[in-house]
Order: C-alpha cells, then structure tokens, then sequence
C-alpha cells in the first residue's frame, strides 16, 4: 500500500454546484417503476409458465397442490415425478437467467459509461426497446406454446441491451445529476428504492392472481402494453439531466472500461481505492444474497411442504416487498438523524441475515409469512453504499462509477442463478431451506465489509462543502 493511501485524503472539498430535483425531474419515478412492474409480473408469468410445460410434458397429473405435498414415500412414482418437476423447473430458470445476466455483464461494463457522453436518456431509450421486444416474443412463446428454447430467445434479447442493470445505472445517474452529494442524494436514493420496491409488490399481488384467474397470456400481454407506454414516457417525456459542462468526449471501448475501474486502482483516486472496494464489495454480497431470493423463493414455495397456489406466492411476494419498500421511505429520515449511512448499512445487513436464517428452518405458513419481519430493513445497504460513493465522485464521473457498479451487479445477476439453483437442486431431498444459510452467509460477510469500512473513514459535512476524509489506518 503506497504512503499517500495511508494518509487521509479530503475528497470532494469543491464548492458543490446547486443541484435541484425539480418537478419535472419526477418523470423518472413513473418511466422507471412501469418498467419494474413489468418485470415482476413477467418473471412471475414465466417462471410458472415454465414449471407448467415441464408438468405436462412429464405426464405428472398433480397440481402440486396440499394432497401431494403430503407423499413421503421416496419409491413412489408420484412422489419421484413431483421432484422430478422441481429439478427440471429449476434447470429452465438457470437457463432462463444466464441467458439475460450473461451478455448482460459485457453490456453493463461499457453502455452505462457512455452516459457520460451521449447523456441518460439513451441508456433507457435502448433498454426499454429491448424489453418491448422480449415480451412479444414471450408473449407468441405462451400463445402458439412454442418451445421453451423461444424465451431464451427472448431473454437474451433483453440481456444484450445489458437488462434492468442498465436502467438502474441510468436511474442513479439521473438522480446524481439533479442532486447535492449527502443526506439529500442519499434521500432520494433511498426514496427511489422504496417505491420501485412498492412496485415489486404490487406487481408480485397482481401476477398472482392474475395468473390463476387468467392464466399465463393475458398478464403477459399486459406486461407489454405497460412496456410500451414506459418506453414511449422515456422517448418523448424523460428530461435529459446531463450538464453541458460535464459532457465527457467520445472515447473507444477500452478506454471506458477503463474509467469503470480506475476507481479501484488508478493514482488519480489514491487515499480512496480502499473505500471505494470496500463499498463495492459490500454491494456485491447484497447483490448475491437478494438479487434472486424472489426466483429461490418460488421454487422453495412451490415444493413441499408448502406447496402454494399462485395467489399465496404473489401475497408472500406482496408482503416482503411492501414491508422493505415502506421501511425504507418511512424510517430513512428518523435513522439519518441519528445513524450514519455506513451505520445503516451495518443494520441491514444484519436484518437480510435474521430474515433467510428464519427461512431456511421454516416449516409452516406462520413462519413463512414472518420472513418480512426481520426483513424489513433489509435493501438500505445498497441505497447506502451507492449513495457514499456517488458523493465521494466527482460529476463527470458518475457515469463510469453507476458502470462500475452495474458490473458488479451483473456479476451477481449472473452467478446469483447459477448458484442459488444448483444448491437448490442439489440439497432439495434433504434440506430445502439450506440455500437459504448460504445467503445469509454472504449478509455476514457484508456485515464484516462494511465494519471495516466504518473504522477506516469519517464523514463531515459542512454547509454547502461535503469533505470525506478516507483512511486505510
């Protein structure tokens, strides 16, 4: 470690330029949430669509409803095409997901960056084309029952566009543009994640019941009307929050993939490389713990010894979204009164770890319903990273910092799947719930991240001058 990274460095000392979020600004709320809603019925559609097929094709004639969840009997033959069903479900859905999350990681490594050149409202613009075109082509697959391998197809499209991770970039890159660095960032921040988390929960309510009194067409056509209209809000509506002075010139590929790492081992941020790792890797083992905890969870609802209808799957969706998504914009300003960010986060993460350690042992509805509970402030250890690291970068940076952290996000999107369903394959005969330890695993290790952070850096704001001092001793 070079003498200058043990010395503490006084970052953003600049006079701060007066940022507002106007009323204009508050199209993104609506253009981005029509998308996550969309998204979350889509993956509900899907997912079930897919455990559907593999039932039929397997002549397995149960409903999985509550009688099959009461075989016990390994030999016997219902008993076997019940799992059989699982494990299939759960090789579709790994599929399904490596084919958006793997593309999905080149893509969010370069796209994001040229925000800072060609501004935001393109990264949402090609995004949302993207999506318009995967639920059509999922909306034919369902209609003409064509072949799974069509929604691969599908979910590909979606990926090479760089998927939701691109938006999100897009997202808190708009937000940093029209917001001063600190507790007013880190509110809408956070604001922001609570209602798209609203949004997943009225999404998760509506694909429930949509899919069991309408089966699996009519909610995907839905998804695409809605789609539509998010990209048309983006196209003509989605102000451009890129400053003239802050425009960065046209540069080749490599070179912004460089700017997506220089945070982390360029001199030009020496004295700040160690905080800036330390919250990335924070984001990262948030990312691997919740980023698919909603497919996990389907599967886990779906096999014994719940084995819940779809109705029951949307509420359980509906409940833990909403209790995260109002805890984080009711009790974001009391906690900032009295707690820090890195504090929070700290909270959090301890939060996430109580709420998957009560999964994992859970064997009754009861308990299952009360996974939200501990849950509740389980997604601000996200909004506090990002939102220290958004205010630690300078404005025509942003950009390449948001990059940098779809990245990682999309190293999750990718391995997150691959893990949580091979884990799941692998233990369902003798501990469903056991992938369920290994996320609060990663939670722990969060945990640890971000107390090393909290005794290697003090912040101190000061009227309109942020100063971040960063030390590695």
């Amino acid at each position: 470690m070079s003498v200058n990274e043990r010395q503490p460095l006084i970052v953003n000392t600049n006079k701060i330029v007066s940022r507002t979020f106007k009323c204009k600004h508050f199209i993104l709320f609506p253009t981005a949430n029509l998308l996550f809603f969309g998204y979350v019925v889509q993956f509900y559609v899907i997912s079930q669509w897919i455990h559907n097929v593999i039932q039929k094709k397997a002549n397995h004639q149960g409903d999985g409803g509550p009688s099959e969840c009461s075989l016990s009997n390994s030999s016997d033959p219902r008993f076997i095409s019940f799992q059989n069903v699982e494990k299939r479900t759960a090789v579709w859905q790994l599929y399904f997901m490596i084919a958006s999350s793997l593309p999905a990681f080149f893509a969010t490594a370069i796209l994001p960056s040229y925000s800072d050149t060609f501004g935001r409202r393109f990264l949402f613009v090609f995004s949302y084309s993207a999506y318009l075109l995967k639920y059509i082509l999922c909306g034919l697959t369902i209609f003409y029952e064509w072949h799974l391998i069509w929604l691969i197809v599908a979910s590909f499209l979606e990926g090479i566009t760089g998927s939701y991770f691109t938006v999100y970039s897009g997202c808190y890159s708009f937000i940093a543009d029209v917001t001063e660095p600190g507790r007013q960032r880190t509110l809408v921040f956070t604001l922001f994640d609570g209602i798209q988390l609203l949004t997943l929960t009225l999404g998760g309510f509506v694909a429930g019941y949509f899919i069991e009194f309408q089966g699996y067409f009519v909610p995907m056509a839905l998804c695409t009307l809605i789609q539509f209209c998010a990209w048309v809000l983006a196209l003509i509506f989605l102000p451009e929050t890129l400053q003239e002075e802050n425009i960065c010139d046209v540069t080749s590929v490599f070179t912004n993939l460089k700017r997506t790492v220089d945070f982390y081992r360029s001199d030009e941020f020496s004295g700040k490389r160690a905080a800036y790792t330390l919250l990335v890797l924070s984001i990262f083992t948030a990312e691997m713990a919740g980023s698919n905890r909603a497919s996990i969870e389907l599967l886990y609802q779906l096999g014994k010894p719940f084995c819940w209808p779809s109705q029951k799957i949307g509420l359980f969706s509906a409940a833990r979204h909403a209790a995260q998504g109002l805890a984080g914009i009711c009790l974001i300003t009391p906690l900032k009164k009295c707690l820090s960010e890195v504090s929070i986060a700290i909270i959090s993460n301890f939060s996430n770890t109580a709420s998957f350690v009560l999964e994992a042992f859970a064997k009754s509805d009861l308990m299952l319903y009360l996974v939200p509970v501990p849950a509740l402030l389980g997604r601000l250890t996200v909004s506090m990273s990002k939102s220290l690291m958004s205010s630690m970068t300078d404005p025509d940076k942003q950009g390449s910092l948001f990059a940098s952290i779809t990245a990682v996000t999309s190293i999750c999107g990718f391995t997150a799947p691959f893990l949580n369903n091979a884990v799941y394959a692998a233990t369902v005969t003798f501990f469903n719930g056991f992938i369920f330890l290994v996320l609060a695993g990663f939670c722990l290790l969060g945990f640890t991240l971000l107390l090393i952070f909290a005794k290697t850096q003090q912040v101190k704001t000061t009227g309109e001058t942020i100063e971040k001092v960063v030390s590695d001793d």
